[in-house]
C-alpha cells in the first residue's frame, strides 16, 4: 500500500512496515527436536561406520591367522600346533603357548614373549593379533601379562599335543571353528575376586568353555578350518552366557569344535 500522492506533496511520509513476531515456543521446540534427530542420526551413522571398520579389521586378522595355521600344518606333517608345549617349562618355569611364551610371576606382571609363539614366523608384520573391539584400557580389564598379548582363542580340540584330543585329520573343516574372539570373566586371580570380577584376554575355546566373546554388537568373529569367516550371534549360546557390564561371553554348541 502506498501513501496518497497528496501526502507526499505535503511532506508527510507514511511508513508501512510488516508486523514482526518473535519465534514462538512451539517453533523453538520443533527446531530443537529436528536438531536432536539429526544429531542422533549422525552419531548412529558414525558408530555404525566405526563398528563396520572394526569388524573388517577383525575378520582380516582371523583370516591371516587361519592362513598361518595352514602353513604351519603343511610344514609339520599335517598336524596343527599344540595349545601348550608341556615340555617347555624347564628350569625357568616359562611356558610356551601357541601364541607366545609366558614368564613366571603374578598376573599382569609376567613377561610375555610373542616371538616364541607357533604362528609368529608365519604371520609377517604385526605378529601379535589384537581385536580392535576388545576393551583394552578399560578399568574393568585385567591384563594376563605385562602388556597386551592376544585377542583370540584357539580351538583346543583340533590342537595337537598332550593336553587335548588333537588329530591331524579334520573331518568337517567348514563346520569346525579354528579361532574366534575370546575373553574370560575372572573372579579367582588377584586382583580379580568374586566381589571384584574383571575381564581379561583368553586364548582357548572349545566345548564346555564359556569363553567366546560376543564383542561386535553381540556377535563374535570366528574363522573355520577351511579359512572362511563367520559372525556368530549371541543367540547360539542360549542361556550359557556370562556378563560383566557390557561384555558378554558364552559357550557355543559342541558341534562347532568337533573335528
Amino acid at each position: 500500500m502506498f501513501a496518497p500522492l497528496s501526502d507526499f506533496r505535503r511532506g508527510h511520509w507514511r511508513v508501512f512496515a510488516p508486523t514482526r513476531h518473535g519465534i514462538t515456543l512451539m517453533e523453538l521446540l520443533v527446531v530443537m527436536a529436528i536438531l536432536s534427530i539429526l544429531v542422533t542420526l549422525s552419531a548412529g551413522g558414525v558408530f555404525s561406520v566405526r563398528e563396520k571398520a572394526r569388524g573388517l579389521e577383525c575378520s582380516s586378522q582371523l583370516r591371516q591367522m587361519a592362513m598361518a595355521a595352514e602353513m604351519y600344518r603343511q610344514d609339520n606333517h599335517g598336524r596343527l600346533f599344540p595349545y601348550l608345549d608341556t615340555g617347555s617349562h624347564g628350569s625357568s618355569g616359562n611356558r610356551r603357548y601357541w601364541f607366545g611364551q609366558s614368564g613366571q610371576g603374578a598376573e599382569s606382571f609376567r613377561r610375555f614373549d610373542p616371538e616364541s609363539g607357533y604362528l609368529h614366523a608365519y604371520l609377517g608384520a604385526g605378529r601379535i593379533r589384537l581385536c580392535p573391539s576388545f576393551p583394552y584400557g578399560k578399568s574393568f580389564v585385567k591384563l594376563k601379562y605385562d602388556g597386551v598379548s592376544y585377542g583370540y582363542g584357539y580351538n583346543i580340540h583340533v590342537a595337537s599335543g598332550n593336553l587335548d584330543t588333537g588329530s591331524p585329520h579334520i573331518l568337517r573343516p567348514a563346520g569346525t571353528v579354528l579361532f574366534a574372539d575370546a575373553g574370560q570373566i575372572n573372579t579367582f586371580q588377584a586382583p580379580a575376586s568374586a566381589e571384584n570380577p574383571l575381564f581379561e584376554e583368553f586364548y582357548m575355546i572349545g566345548r564346555f568353555q564359556r569363553t567366546i566373546h560376543f564383542r561386535h554388537s553381540h556377535r563374535s568373529g570366528a574363522v573355520f578350518c577351511d579359512g572362511h569367516v563367520e559372525w556368530l550371534n549371541l543367540s547360539l549360546a542360549g542361556k550359557k552366557q556370562d556378563r560383566l557390564l557390557n561384555q558378554v561371553v558364552g559357550e557355543l554348541p559342541g558341534h562347532f569344535f568337533s573335528h
